[in-house]
């Protein structure tokens, strides 16, 4: 144990140069930024960061969604004021956003 963090002397020195050397006790946010901290070979950090891309891959594809939608609800809107579109079909047929 090292005496001064309480910890096994492995993962004592492990954080010790983590904190000297990166000043923080935040997870990368990026690949990347794992990569110039030293991290990618770290057990630990290896699998938070297979998780971070599965995640952001996710968030890509939801807020592709979530723009898509958006767009067609602006289209919609553009319909009701130039063209006189019905109002109320077209605020019935948003409801397919919800589900």
């Amino acid at each position: 144990m090292l005496e001064h963090t309480g910890l096994p002397d492995r993962l004592g020195v492990y954080w010790g140069w983590y904190l000297l050397k990166c000043h923080s006790w935040m997870p990368p946010i990026t690949r990347s930024q794992a990569e110039q901290r030293g991290l990618t070979k770290q057990r630990i950090v290896s699998r938070y960061l297979e998780e971070l891309d599965r995640v952001q891959l996710n968030g890509y594809y939801l807020n592709k969604k979530w723009n898509d939608a958006r767009q067609r609800i602006n289209e919609d809107i553009h319909n009701m004021i130039a063209k006189g579109s019905d109002v109320a079909q077209t605020l019935r047929s948003w409801t397919r956003y919800t589900q």
